[in-house]
Parts: C-alpha cells; structure tokens; sequence
C-alpha cells in the first residue's frame, strides 16, 4: 500500500480584513499598519504623498480575535518578575521569554483561539530590509484559558486603555478580566503584567471600552452588555483604582438601561478628546453620553435618529474612524451598502459624504493630506465583500468630496473555484468566484508576467487600424523623452513623452503627417537624422539644421510605379524591399547621409516578400532575415545581400498558412536562437549556428500554436521578446529552450500594436495600443502570479470553463423586486455574452461540463442542478425556505461564427425531482448527480435527445458532491463524509464499495486517481483517504494525510499555476504512482487564499519535519501561543511556518540545521540564494533554502 506525506502552504494569502492598527513599530520616524487576516499579519508602510508599501505576510497559528497597540513606556532597567495582588482570586502566569532587544515605540497585544493573550514586537534585522526579512516575534504571553471558540473562554473580546496602563479581556458573556499594564518596561526583558483583577456580570459581551481620563490612577471601562434573562441590554461601568499597588480595585459604578424592545448596540465608540464621553450607535440612533449619564441613569441624553437611504431604509454602521487634530470634531462612519457619513460629536448632526465599496468591520484614520486650501482627511478601511481602499474625505466643502487614492485587492468572500487548463500557454488556470452583490465578480488567476499600466491616454475611436508604431529616442541623454510615431491606413500621429506628459506634436516633428508610415528611426549620425520612410518616399529630417530632405523612389528604381513594401535599418544602413507592378520584388541597400541616400546593392528576389529585418549575432556580423510567400526563411549577407540559407515553411505551420510574418533574435550564454512568427498564429523557433565560412544553420524547428491571428514580435532585449496575437506573450529564453509565458494585461487580451522602450533595473517598458488606447506599460520579467477580474455585478455562485468554446459560463445570483433571481452568464474575453435567467423560485445548485462522444462528433453539455424553493421561502432562515422539488438542465452552448456571438440554447430538462439537484458529476457510462440521498446515473439517447434513468442508490445523508476517477465513484454527504462506489454494467447498479469512520461536513473533494480521494472540511480541514490494498475486505477507508487550518475550505481541485520544470523530482513525487504528472493539489478558501498541497518524499518529509518542530520553539513561530499540538495533523508539514525560516539572519538558520540532519537525504546541489551571504561551511543552509523556495511556487 502506498504512503503519502504532504507539504502544505498558502501560496496566495488571503485578504480578508479584520482588524486595522496604526503603530510606530520601529524607531524610523515612520508609520506603519498591521492588517489582521485571521491567521495572518501584513505589515505596511505608510508613505507621505504615495500608496501604503506592502511590507511582508506572516502566519501565526491561530484565528486572531482581537489586536490593538500599546504604547509602552521604556527603560533600560531590568524589570522583576510579575506579581498579582489577589492570587486566590485569579491567578496567572507571565513567564519571561527569551527575545531580541525591542527597537519599536509600540507593541502588538492580542487575543486568538490559542487562549492566550501574547504581546508581539516588530523584529528588525541588522540590515534593515523588513520585506525579506522582518518578521513579529512574541515576547510575552499570559495564558487565559485553553484553545477552543467556546463562548466562555475569556479572550474573545479586547480593549486597551488609550493610555497603555490596562487591558481588558473577556468572553463573549459573564467574565472579564482586567490587567494592569507596568509603566516601565524593558526592551530586553519585557514583563507587561502588574497585576490582574476580574469581573462577573451576566449577559451577552457586545462591546467594551476604556475611557479618557485626566487622573493617572483611575481609569472606567465601559461596557455594553445584553441580559439574556432579563432581556435588557444595558450600558455598565466599571471604575478602576490602581492608586494603592497592594489594593487595586474595580467596581461597579453604573449601569444604564437602553430600550427593553429596542435597537441593538452596533457601535462603541470612545471620544479621545474629550474626558470621560463615547458616542453608542444602534440599530436606530446615536447618542453623546458621559460617566455621569450613566452614574445617574440620565436617559435624556442627546440622541440623533440615524439617516436613511434613498429607498427610506435606516443604514447600518459597521465601521468608523475618529479624525485627530486639525481635523474637527468629527467621526466617519461607513455602512455595509458602501454609504460615508460624517457626524459632528458634539451636535449629533449627520452629513452624507459620498459612496464607495461596502464597508467591513475594519476603518482607521491615517492622517491629513494638506492642499492649497485646507486639508483633506486619509481613511483606508476595509471592504466587504468588496475591495479595501484608502481613500481622502475633504467635508470641507459645500458638497462633500471623496477620491480613491489607492485600491488593495479582496477576494473574499471566495464561493466557488475552477481550474482548467489553457492551451496556448500549456499552463492551468484558475477562475474563483469572489465578491458580492454589486461587487461580484470572477477573478482569473494564472501564472504569467506581470503588467503595470504607467500611462493611460482616453478612448479615442481614431485608435482603431493601427498599421505601426515606432519609438524613436528624443533626448539621447535622457530616457523619459522621446517620440512615439503611430502610423494608421491614411495617416501618421507622432506623439512626444516629455517629462511623463503625452503630447501630440504631428504638426512640429519634422516628420508627414498625411501619409502612412512603413517605418521610422533615427540614424545617430553625426549629424542626427530622423529617417520616415513612406509607401513611395524616403523623408530625412536633419535635427541640426531642422531641414526636411524628400528622397522620391522613382529617382532610385529603373522599372515603373514602384512601392517600398518592407525596410530594416542597422545604424546608417537602409535596406528598402520594393515592388513593381509586375510582382517583381527587390532588396536595395543604401547608405544615409545628411540629406541623401547613397545606393550600394540592388537584388531580385523570386517570392513576394511578407517581412524583413536585421539580426547581429554578438559582434560578428549583420544578418538580414527575410520571409517570403514560398513559404521560407532566408538569411541574407548584409556585405553582399548573397542568399547563404533558405529555410522551407512547408511543414511547420498548425493550420496550414505558413507564411511568416515576424522574427527575432534570442541569444543567451552562447546559446541562439531564432523566434519566426506565422500569420495562422504559430510561433516556429530554431537553434542557430553560424559557420565558420560565415553561412548559418537552422536547425531543431519547434512550433507553439499562440491565437489565430499572425503573430508579430517586437525585441526588448537579446534574451527575450513579446509576441502578440490574440493574445500577447512573453517569449524568452531559459535553460536552452524556448520559454511562453501569458502577459497579464488585466484590461485587455488583444493588442493592436506594441514597441520597445527603453528600460532599467530588470523591467521592461513598452507602448503598445490597446482598447483604442495608447498605454506605456511595465513588463515584470520575473514569473509571477496575475490575476484579472471580470465583473458580474451579481453575487456569483459557479464557475466554469468550458475549453471548446474558450467560454465561462457563470451562474450568479441577484435581487429583484420579487426576491431572490438566479441565472447564467456566458463571458468570452472578459465581457458578457449571453444571458440566461432562471424562472421565479429556482436555485442554481450546482453546474458541470459533461462530453459524449458519438461516432465521430463529440457534444458538448453544461448541465445545472436547480433546487425550487417555496414561494413563501425566508431569505434569512433556510429553515423557512423548504425544497419542494428539483430540476436538472442539460444546454448547449454554440457561437455563431459570423455575427460571433453566443448563445446558450436549453435542449433537455429534467422536471419534478424530489429533491434540488446539489451535486452533478460526467460518467464514463453517463451522467451522475443527486437529489436529496439519492444518487441517479443516467444516460443520454443521442437519438432521441433525452436523458433516461440506469441506475440509482440511497445514502443515509443527503449527497453534496459527486467525483469520478475512472470507474470508481466518490460520494459526499452531509454527515457520512466520503464513500467509494462503482457501477456495475451488467447488473446496472451502482455498488456501495468502502467509506470514510470519521462524520465529516465535506465541502470539496478530488481524486487523483481510483485509490485515493482528498477532500475539504467546512471547518478548516484538508485530509487524505485511500483504500487500504493489504485489507480489501475492510469496508473502510484509511486517512492517508490531514491537517486542520484557520479558514473554511470551500473546494479541491489538482493543477499547476507555473511551469512545472521549476519544481525538482528529487523531493516531490505524483499522487498517482502510475504517473509522472506531479501536479498539487489547489484548495481555496473562504477569505481568498489557496492552499497548495504536495506530495513529497518521505526523507523529504523526515527531514523538513524535523526542520520545523526546532523552528516552532522559535519565538517568530509562536505568535499567538507557546502551546502547540499536532494532534490534528497526519503525515503533513505546515509549509508556511518552514516559509519563517527563509526570514531569519544567517545565525538563526545556523542553529536550526545541523549536518547529521542530512544523513538520510540526497539532495541535488542546488544555486544557492543569490540575495543572501553565506559562509563558506553553509552548504546546509543552501540546501534548505533552495528546497523551501522551490515549495512555494503554485
């Protein structure tokens, strides 16, 4: 029986936003945020006059309940152990902890799942680079209660006193604990803890928080509690003396009933700035309140009605930041529908501001950003569902204004995911569902090279029928100045980038503007000329006088009518492809001087020319590459212009049409290459060798099918090229091969025309025309994750890609008048082309892709399961919205090729079901899917185009999921987990073979083949079942690997972002033995991250998991907790706390590796980390690093 040990990590973090601090975390003068993303911390910087710097991510094992700042006020003295002042009331342990000097102003205090309340510092390394190698470390922990989410284990809720001289924490009802924080701490021995004191108040905990207060011993925490008895919420407070350190006290000093029947407490909300006051927001209403209010149970304080939307409905507050001087006294609050509001605190009165994204449960106030007259107001918070911003508020003004400085990508809530593989760049793809309401949306995330758009001109119609484009340098000391020449069917535009500002100057260049362009370039002379060649003139622009000399072809050729068709130019070299109007087709070679053209050969050439251009191998010679209609590749001596080679195209081409239309030249470490593009879309590359005789070889020819359009290339460098088609490309050359890698440009997949740039420190820039727009664009090089959205507008619920069609068929969910509307999208190229909509009261449940194959067509179905819901259903109370019945839809989806459009046309339907159809799954002997516990295989009459029944079976729970690996059926329930069965054909049965011991929710489940099943827990889980071969009487499945995470996983699928010749075979293996295909195994979760699973060796995993039990004594790796049990992982390393070890100083590494380590594993000698220094006997740290960095990639 074969084993199977795994290496989990989350390569795509989520970004779900919780919690938001504004610290000073190093002594650097500068600010920063922490982002909390339960299980996550990101560190950013805030940077004056530009966007938050992601700084770095880091996992702390755990879900995060609550983080906040305190300010500690330091010493160099060494401070005593930590006491308690009432130790038979409440004890408690804070033990030193042995950590790095602490260099920031504030720590980090927070609460988890672990039960424990831990203080965090930023770690600075000595070289200060916090993106590669900073990290937080725990230097305090005071254990509270054991792990677990149970309401009454206090760490739930949190409040720290503006002041830094308490925290309160406490459950989610009855308990509270208050400790008194030290006023003087150390940076090397940091014990926060004075002492702790406890409160017992029934009820419910909504909010708690501490006060303002201009005495240094007394402190009031206010809390708002909800008596589950009584049923009566009220405001309480709580007086806190620390005066005598022998006799602190705290006791009830007030408490304030709110309505019996009223709005609940939404938001608590204390006023800094002013003594002993917080502002409380309902349901309904916001009040101004004080000590004393509550001291005299005073319930005719100020209130303020909260203002309605536009359809009359009361907004809902879930957020607020609280502006500091110069701003006024005011608050902005942010409601989940996406409207700002500003509240004057002392006149409670309400001011729109403006709409944005819908806001979380996460805003914070960064500061002003000054202008001319005034200031404006800097908030980022959180979106829900939505998009984090930051964004600036000016209420200044008569109308309110908001402008959106900077956008963070959400892919939470993510609903559903899909992976299929993309034939042009032979990678996969992942689509996931993101988002919701008018924020839904589909994201596209692939492996390719990375897009920044620097400049963006306006839509202009003009735009369209681009027949070339050049860059031509302006200012050859400065590389932000120069000219782009766009050349279109009737005319040519020159535009100039001077200091990062596009001007058009067609009319002041120098150059014809009436008159298409087949070329243009300047020749550097001396003097400079500017060089526009025409369909039947050469123009020569002489800069240093500003004279324009016209060079008429009929002046250079004998034969009439003639027209310059192609041109390559190599420094004052100018080669003209000319024809005449008896096809006969010429190659003449000129020489530019100020104002003439001296002519030096003139060859015949038999074909039609499609293309030219000049290549230079190294510092040896020119060659002129020429393609012609006989199909070939000709390779001409630039000297002479002698034909030395001719490379046939009659076979090369996928479709037939091989004429070339481009080529480029690819040289690196002495290895070269020749990149010729097809006008039927097909890339041919060929090794080339130059002869000592000075001829050429091509030889080695490879194709790659890239659209359907001719490809033309356009050289950066001499490694690498972009290529553009359908779609556009990277193509470079890697390790003596041709590399294809997708450009990620999120606003569109096809562009017009693109040229080179000049570029620095490993970018490279380019103009290029895409939408009917001029962009300058940054190419990243370095292979990386991209992702493009594709907005729905509707909250989207399935995903999936159907490869015929090149197509995605999304079903959304929306809300009408009526209720609830479910329907179909068709997106081709990232708009919307067809839309079906479900009838009143159906629910799209689940949707697969389902090919038959017949005789010698294939057909192609997307089949949906709808449940129907009663027409008295209860949006918010499934309980109250009863299945009645189910539907099952089988449709076709067919393009028209002339009008190109889409359309999705029902052709079979499955009515009155007994149950919704939740889980569809394609058969090798039909199509299986489920209602209620039963599951049905039917097939399909081709004939007759109906679906008829062969066999069905019961489970004991409903069936959620359905996944085939050959002949071996896997089934999902809601409480049975998983369960192997099979049909038998010559009974028409289907078979319950073997099941999981374990009651699981399943959310998710792939099988990487018949033996083996991994499946997705709704509660965090990702474990392995196989069947056992040396028990095949046993009717139970074994756990072949588990682990437990801090996310909900939605779903499991296997596929690989990036090429897989970057992950070495020495320490990875594929789940299924019979195979060499060593993909992982993807799972997405519910806040918008993807966990990748691989299978490993197991010296590998001995090894690695001895690696990561010394890095867990490690204080970077116990953030939450100094307590970890493994109890919940089998056979499974966690990857992301391995990832902390690339974080540490070469001296921590030292003392995590040993020798004796690598005993038992043969590693192959890797390049070492070239961004890290290591001494000469580190070989072992060069092991480890290259093995946990060749992990991460998805």
């Amino acid at each position: 029986m074969p084993t199977y040990h795994a290496h989990q990590l989350t390569a795509i973090r989520p970004t779900a936003i919780q919690h938001i601090i504004y610290a000073k975390l190093w002594n650097d003068s500068q600010d920063y945020l922490v982002f909390a993303k339960g299980a996550w911390l990101q560190l950013l910087r805030i940077v004056a006059d530009g966007p938050l710097e992601p700084l770095f991510e880091q996992p702390v094992p755990g879900t995060i309940s609550h983080i906040a700042k305190l300010l500690c006020n330091w010493t160099s003295d060494l401070q005593p152990q930590c006491t308690s002042n009432q130790p038979s009331q409440q004890p408690y342990t804070c033990s030193p902890i042995n950590h790095a000097r602490i260099v920031s102003d504030d720590v980090l205090v927070a609460t988890s799942d672990q039960g424990s309340l831990v203080f965090l510092a930023l770690i600075v390394p000595p070289d200060g680079d916090l993106v590669d190698n900073g990290r937080f470390e725990l230097i305090a922990e005071v254990p509270l209660t054991s792990p677990g989410d149970d309401y009454i284990k206090v760490g739930r809720r949190m409040a720290v006193d503006p002041q830094s001289r308490a925290i309160a924490v406490s459950a989610y009802q009855d308990s509270i604990d208050v400790f008194i924080i030290n006023q003087s701490v150390s940076r090397d021995n940091f014990m926060p803890i004075q002492s702790m004191l406890s409160i017992q108040e029934q009820g419910i905990i909504y909010q708690m928080e501490f006060l303002q207060t201009n005495e240094q011993h007394k402190m009031y925490l206010i809390v708002t509690i909800y008596n589950d008895v009584e049923l009566v919420c009220r405001l309480v407070v709580y007086a806190i003396d620390t005066s005598d350190p022998d006799n602190m006290t705290i006791e009830r000093c007030g408490r304030l009933p709110l309505e019996r029947v009223g709005p609940l407490p939404l938001l608590l909300i204390p006023i800094y700035d002013t003594l002993e006051t917080f502002i409380l927001i309902t349901e309904l209403y916001a009040s101004y309140l004080t000590i004393e209010d509550v001291y005299s149970g005073n319930v005719l304080h100020p209130t303020s009605n909260l203002p309605t939307n536009a359809d009359g409905e009361v907004v809902i507050f879930t957020a607020y930041a609280a502006p500091k001087p110069p701003s006024p006294s005011i608050l902005y609050l942010g409601t989940s529908s996406g409207d700002f509001y500003a509240l004057d605190i002392k006149s409670l009165e309400w001011r729109f501001v403006g709409q944005r994204n819908s806001v979380g449960v996460a805003m914070q106030y960064l500061g002003p950003a000054y202008h001319e007259n005034g200031h404006k107001d800097v908030i980022v918070y959180a979106g829900e569902g939505a998009d984090h911003e930051v964004i600036t508020i000016d209420v200044d003004q008569t109308v309110p204004d908001i402008s959106v400085l900077q956008s963070l990508e959400n892919r939470a809530p993510l609903i559903d995911a899909h992976i299929s593989r993309d034939p042009l760049s032979s990678l996969d793809v992942l689509y996931v569902c993101t988002g919701q309401d008018r924020y839904g949306s589909v994201r596209e995330i692939r492996s390719g090279v990375g897009v920044e758009m620097l400049s963006i001109s306006p839509s202009d119609p003009e735009w369209n029928g681009v027949t070339g484009i050049w860059y031509l340098p302006y200012d050859q000391e400065n590389n932000d100045s120069f000219y782009i020449v766009v050349s279109f069917a009737l005319e040519t535009r020159v535009l100039s980038n001077v200091d990062q500002e596009i001007q058009d100057v067609s009319e002041t260049c120098g150059l014809v503007g009436d008159k298409p362009t087949i070329f243009s370039c300047y020749c550097d002379g001396p003097p400079r000329v500017l060089v526009q060649v025409l369909e039947t003139q050469v123009n020569l622009y002489n800069t240093l006088t500003g004279s324009l000399t016209t060079v008429s072809l009929d002046s250079m050729q004998s034969f009439n009518s003639p027209k310059i068709a192609h041109v390559a130019m190599e420094d004052a070299m100018l080669i003209l492809c000319t024809s005449s109007m008896d096809d006969q087709w010429y190659l003449n070679k000129f020489y530019i001087d100020a104002e003439s053209l001296e002519k030096s050969d003139v060859v015949a050439v038999n074909h039609e020319i499609s293309f030219m251009t000049i290549i230079s191998l190294s510092q040896e010679q020119n060659y002129l590459i020429v393609g012609t209609h006989r199909p070939s590749i000709c390779v001409y001596n630039t000297e002479d212009l002698t034909c030395i080679h001719e490379e046939l195209l009659v076979d090369v081409s996928t479709a037939g049409i091989n004429i070339p239309e481009s080529c480029a030249f690819l040289e690196y470490q002495s290895c070269r290459f020749l990149v010729v593009g097809l006008r039927d879309g097909t890339l041919i590359s060929y090794q080339l060798d130059s002869m000592i005789d000075g001829t050429v070889q091509l030889r080695n020819a490879s194709q790659r099918p890239l659209g359907s359009l001719p490809v033309k290339l356009v050289s950066q460098n001499r490694h690498s090229c972009v290529a553009i088609s359908d779609h556009a490309w990277y193509v470079e050359q890697r390790n003596k091969r041709i590399v294809i890698k997708p450009l990620c440009i999120l606003e569109s997949d096809y562009v017009a025309a693109i040229t080179s740039l000049p570029s620095e420190d490993g970018y490279q820039n380019y103009a290029a025309v895409i939408d009917q727009k001029l962009c300058m664009i940054c190419l990243d090089p370095r292979e990386d994750i991209n992702m493009r959205t594709i907005h729905i507008g509707e909250t989207s619920r399935r995903v999936l890609h159907d490869r015929p069609t090149n197509c995605l068929v999304v079903a959304y969910s929306g809300v009408t008048n009526s209720g609830r509307q479910d329907g179909l999208n068709v997106i081709h190229e990232g708009k919307i082309v067809a839309t079906v909509k479900m009838a009143e009261h159906e629910i799209i449940c689940s949707m697969a892709g389902w090919s038959i194959q017949h005789q010698t067509k294939t057909y192609r179905y997307i089949c949906v399961g709808v449940a129907v819901h009663s027409g008295t259903r209860h949006e918010h109370n499934a309980r109250r919205t009863p299945v009645e019945s189910g539907r099952l839809l089988l449709y076709r989806l067919k393009r028209r090729k002339r009008e190109m459009q889409y359309c999705l046309s029902q052709v079979w339907h499955e009515d009155s079901l007994l149950a919704g159809v939740f889980a569809i799954c394609p058969h090798p002997h039909g199509l299986l899917f489920s209602t209620g516990r039963t599951l049905h295989l039917h097939q399909l009459d081709i004939s007759t185009g109906r679906l008829e029944m062969v066999a069905q079976e019961s489970a004991r729970s409903p069936i959620t999921l359905i996944q085939v690996a050959q002949e071996r059926i896997c089934v999902g329930t809601q409480l049975d987990s998983l369960s192997f069965y099979r049909y038998d054909p010559s009974n028409r049965k289907l078979l319950f073979l073997k099941s999981d011991m374990l009651m699981r929710t399943v959310s998710g489940a792939v099988m990487p083949h018949t033996g083996l099943v991994i499946g997705t827990e709704r509660y965090g889980g990702i474990f392995g079942l196989m069947e056992d071969t040396n028990k095949p009487a046993s009717r139970s499945l074994s756990q072949a690997f588990g682990f437990h995470m801090p996310d909900v996983a939605l779903g499991v699928q296997t596929g690989a972002l990036s090429l897989m010749d970057r992950l070495p075979n020495d320490y990875t293996l594929p789940w299924d033995d019979t195979s060499s295909v060593r993909k992982p195994i993807l799972a997405c979760t519910l806040s918008g991250s993807v966990i990748v699973v691989r299978r490993i060796t197991l010296e590998t995993y001995e090894f690695l998991r001895t690696i990561e039990s010394r890095i867990r004594q490690q204080n970077g790796a116990r953030t939450l907790s100094t307590i970890y049990s493994p109890n919940e992982t089998v056979h499974t390393l966690n990857g992301d706390i391995l990832q902390l070890f690339l974080r540490m100083t070469i001296s921590e590494q030292q003392t995590l590796v040993r020798d004796e380590d690598f005993d038992a594993l043969d590693l192959k000698a890797y390049p070492a980390n070239p961004a890290a220094t290591y001494p000469a006997n580190s070989s072992s740290i060069e092991k480890v690093t290259n093995i946990l960095m060749n992990l991460q990639y998805l």
